[in-house]
């Protein structure tokens, strides 16, 4: 069975009707989890500065179909996700399977972890922190998982960037939040077979916030990510991204260069960036 077939047959039984934006989106956003894990994964590599994973141990936590274990662990890394969605691991055990990987997965709350501490060399947060309002515990919980030297890279959109990244609905996060589950209701409807509320699951940080999120950790950096994943965007063809095209090559050398990096990485770019990548290295 082909792996396009297992997320129609899943969100099928969930009631998700084709034609429906959400519905669509959601499809789209599952169909494409190995496009996804190749970006994470060449985001990985370029921020830590690996291409080997041979022999490392891997951590995702808050996984979800686990694609960034799964890949890391074809190649070579004894690779963990773990998530508190049983229905989504077993997704993520079907991806699993249905590309010979490795990857082990793990029914787990991100806020009461069960695994021994100073075990990971790395670990990958990529959108969970946004998923919950405990965020300094989680941060917390996962940093102890990590070695001596270890690092965590997370992955957080912007409060302040104009397009709310679940609903690709405009402006939205400017909104107080009562006001803006009103709008999703109206334009975003199929986002309740998902979600109970958007004021409840969603919780956008501005910078500020999320530097708070993080200033108990050890050396930590913040990445503006808007423009420099450009280029692993277009490459691997995310349609359901707001900004799924192909750059021109001088362009995508560019964007992918650490200088330019480090100079949309400080204020006030850094400020509006659509996502920020956050790496915090263990000392």
């Amino acid at each position: 069975m082909k792996w396009e077939e297992v997320v129609d047959d899943y969100f099928e039984k969930l009631g998700f009707v084709k034609g429906q934006y959400f519905s669509d989106q959601q499809r789209a956003y599952y169909a494409s989890s190995l496009s996804r894990g190749k970006y994470s994964i060449a985001i990985f590599s370029f921020l830590a500065k690996r291409k080997d994973l041979k022999n490392l141990k891997m951590f995702e936590p808050g996984c979800g179909v686990g694609s960034f274990a799964l890949l890391a662990s074809k190649q070579g890394a004894f690779a963990v996700g773990c998530d508190t969605r049983k229905d989504i691991l077993k997704l993520g055990r079907a991806l699993n399977r249905i590309e010979k990987g490795e990857a082990h997965f793990v029914v787990a709350d991100c806020l009461h972890m069960p695994f021994k501490e100073n075990f990971f060399d790395y670990a990958f947060l990529w959108d969970v922190l946004e998923h919950t309002t405990e965020q300094e515990k989680m941060l917390q919980e996962v940093f102890l998982t990590l070695s001596y030297r270890g690092v965590l890279l997370s992955k957080i959109s912007n409060r302040m960037f104009p397009v709310e990244p679940h609903t690709l609905l405009p402006f939205l996060s400017y909104l107080p939040k009562s006001k803006a589950d009103f709008f999703v209701k109206k334009f975003r409807n199929g986002f309740y077979l998902w979600y109970d509320s958007y004021e409840k699951e969603i919780q956008l940080p501005t910078y500020n916030t999320a530097k708070k999120w993080f200033e108990d950790l050890d050396d930590v950096k913040f990445y503006n990510m808007f423009l420099h994943y450009l280029p692993y965007v277009g490459e691997f063809s995310l349609k359901h991204n707001i900004m799924s095209f192909k750059l021109p090559k001088i362009l995508k050398k560019l964007f992918s260069s650490r200088a330019f990096l480090s100079i949309v990485s400080k204020w006030p770019f850094i400020v509006f960036a659509k996502d920020w990548i956050v790496v915090a290295k263990k000392s």
